[in-house]
Formats: structure tokens, C-alpha cells, sequence
């Protein structure tokens, strides 16, 4: 709720501004994590074996790393990679439709509060590995996106406003985030 409400404070300075606000309540039908996984995993397993492809140096990976490397070492199929590209075109046909609706799109820029060190960051008070969901659909789709400091948690956490849009549309990502920067000014220095 409060990273919600500092976003939604957020919102509203841009349409105080002038900025027509459309809100859409699912952007996606259904979380693409393990997809997203799949991928990043295997990219980063791809960059390791370039480095070192007889594995002489595994030992020094960080176990939390190797230990993703064996899931999809064990679970990946050869058609594993081609239904993660399958699906990054259907969530690209989506936010095409969408960015017939509107020409930008403003997200929180994770689920829930900042984590603390190596932990996870919580979402509704719980410990949630998903808790950067609104950030890896467009890895998945490379939509260019930024974020911009929207406020601070009680805590003196950083709360972000994501900024995405179409493909291509790197110039309106910066144009959206300069605005927002002006508009909100925010200081971004800690306030604890």
C-alpha cells in the first residue's frame, strides 16, 4: 500500500501538471517469471562458460548462482529458449496494443519494499523472490525503461517510478523521466 500510494502521489503531480493519466489495471495476463528466469540464467551461464568453458574456476561462483545454473542445466530442453522468445512476442503484441491506448506507460518499478542487504524485498510484509515482477517483463520484451525516484518509504527506503515505453521509443523514456524529475523534485537524498 505505501509504495502504491507514494506512485499514485506521483501520478497525480503529473496530471496537476497536464499530463492526461490512463490508468490500466493488468498490463499482462499472467507473471512471466519463470520464463524470464530461463533466460537470464541461461545468459548468464553462456557469459561463465565463455570465461571459463571447463569449468576449472566453478568452485568460485557464488553457490546461490551455481545452484541456478544446475536448475536449468536440469530442467531446460532444447525448445526451452524458443518458447521464452514465443512468449516475449506475445507480451510485445500486448504493449503494442497498449501503446495504442496510451504512449507511455508508468508502473511502480518493483512490487514491494526495497530489500535490506542480499534478502528479497518484501511485498505486503512478506519475503517475495518476485518482488522485482514489474521490472522483468520488459527485460523480456527490451522495451526501454527507466525509473525515477517517485518519494521515500517511512523507512527511508526509495520508492521508483518506472518509466516504459514502446519499442524504439528511447527518446520518449528520457523525455518522460526528465519530466518527472522536474515535475516531482524530489530530493533524492535520503531523508533518514
Amino acid at each position: 500500500p505505501e509504495i502504491r500510494a507514494i506512485c499514485e502521489k506521483a501520478l497525480g503531480a503529473l496530471e496537476a501538471a497536464g499530463t492526461e493519466v490512463v490508468v490500466v489495471d493488468d498490463v499482462f495476463d499472467r507473471d512471466p517469471s519463470l520464463e524470464w528466469l530461463t533466460l537470464s540464467v541461461a545468459a548468464n551461464l553462456r557469459t561463465v562458460l565463455g570465461a571459463d568453458p571447463d569449468r576449472e574456476r566453478w568452485g568460485e561462483i557464488d553457490p546461490h548462482l551455481s545452484g541456478m545454473f544446475e536448475w536449468l542445466e536440469q530442467t531446460a530442453t532444447p525448445t526451452s529458449t524458443l518458447e521464452v522468445q514465443d512468449l516475449a512476442h506475445s507480451l510485445n503484441l500486448r504493449l503494442v496494443e497498449l501503446f495504442h491506448e496510451a504512449p507511455i506507460l508508468l508502473t511502480p518499478t518493483v512490487a514491494g519494499h526495497t530489500p535490506v542487504g542480499d534478502a528479497f524485498g518484501l511485498v505486503h510484509g512478506v519475503e517475495d523472490s518476485s518482488w522485482v515482477r514489474f521490472t522483468y517483463p520488459f527485460n523480456l520484451t527490451r522495451s526501454p525503461a527507466g525509473t525515477v525516484c517517485a518519494g521515500f518509504t517511512a523507512d527511508g527506503m526509495p520508492v521508483g517510478l518506472q518509466v516504459v515505453g514502446p519499442q524504439h521509443g528511447d527518446l520518449v523514456v528520457l523525455r518522460m523521466l526528465a519530466h518527472l524529475e522536474d515535475t516531482l523534485a524530489v530530493d533524492t537524498v535520503c531523508p533518514v
